[in-house]
């Protein structure tokens, strides 16, 4: 921006020295009429170069309204500040926990409520105080699995965090395309979603889910394989959506502790998704859930053979 402003005063510098340079010229010629004339055509000049120059710096100015994405966070992310999941490989949902608290001024100090200081040790805590209450997702055993915590358990799970520190409730839900939803629905509801709780100073907790089609020689038939799953932190996303309905996010890892960006968009080619956990799951079809993709965003992906289709979703959020 602070470049094109300046190039856009070195125009005015070198359209005052053609100016000048003219106006000189005729302070010598020794006939009024063709001063006259000289100074009509310096003015409609002048005028022309005006009108070129404002319509230049208002399309300019546009396009860095439309480009500039907005943050609704009250205190911006210090990157050296985001927490990873590390050393707990299914840790993904502790470690969005954390850093959708710990940058906003009341989650801060749930955070440090917890009387540890290393972001290891505010893991432990989570799992220790609330991973292992009852699972209410599943039939049976604890919210912590050999695989992490699933979706509902995770939204249980932050609900009582914040209810134990008399923070509001927030609801999970999964981001599936309702009966007769048009793709342009489906991604502005989302995109609604995530902005609205963003505005309400809650940056939402949203679950990503790769898969991949395999070849399965008992159906004798390609048939789509669920790969991986992961929890991370939405900290902002573009103000509106796009002409065909697609927005960006930006969020935190938990993964290795980095902000990035994704884009969201409805992909054109049908594929089958699952929604639900492990014991309470369906496959559903046409294209069920919104893409999303994202220069470092690969949930195993990159290990799928060349000629193998994959796909990575929004599955589920926890918002307010």
């Amino acid at each position: 921006m602070q470049n094109r402003i300046v190039h856009r005063h070195e125009q005015w510098r070198m359209e005052g020295l053609k100016i000048g340079k003219r106006i000189h010229q005729l302070i010598r010629l020794p006939r009024l009429d063709r001063v006259y004339i000289h100074l009509m055509n310096l003015r409609k000049a002048l005028r022309s170069s005006l009108l070129l120059l404002l319509a230049a710096n208002a399309a300019a100015l546009a396009r860095e309204s439309a480009t500039t994405p907005v943050r609704w966070l009250e205190q911006p992310v210090n990157t050296s500040e985001i927490i990873s999941q590390q050393p707990y490989e299914f840790g993904c949902g502790y470690g969005a926990i954390l850093n959708a608290l710990y940058f906003t001024p009341a989650g801060r100090a749930v955070v440090e409520s917890f009387g540890v200081n290393s972001n290891q040790e505010r893991m432990k805590y989570l799992i220790d105080h609330y991973g292992m209450k009852p699972s209410r997702a599943y039939s049976s055993g604890t919210r912590q699995r050999s695989d992490g915590v699933c979706c509902r358990d995770l939204c249980d799970l932050y609900n009582d965090v914040r209810a134990d520190r008399g923070l509001p409730v927030l609801s999970g839900r999964y981001l599936s395309r309702d009966q007769g939803e048009s793709d342009q629905a489906l991604l502005q509801r989302v995109h609604d979603l995530l902005a609205n709780s963003l505005l309400r100073g809650e940056p939402p907790i949203v679950h990503l889910r790769s898969e991949a089609v395999h070849y399965n020689p008992k159906k004798k038939d390609f048939v789509w394989d669920g790969l991986m799953s992961h929890f991370v932190t939405v900290i902002g996303v573009s103000t509106a959506t796009s002409d065909d309905g697609s927005f960006s996010i930006d969020y935190l890892d938990p993964a290795d502790g980095q902000k990035r960006q994704m884009l969201a968009y409805v992909d054109v080619r049908n594929f089958t998704a699952l929604r639900g956990d492990n014991e309470h799951f369906d496959w559903l079809n046409s294209r069920p859930f919104i893409s999303v993709t994202g220069g470092s965003l690969y949930l195993t992906t990159q290990k799928q053979p060349w000629s193998s289709r994959s796909e990575i979703y929004l599955h589920y959020a926890i918002a307010r």
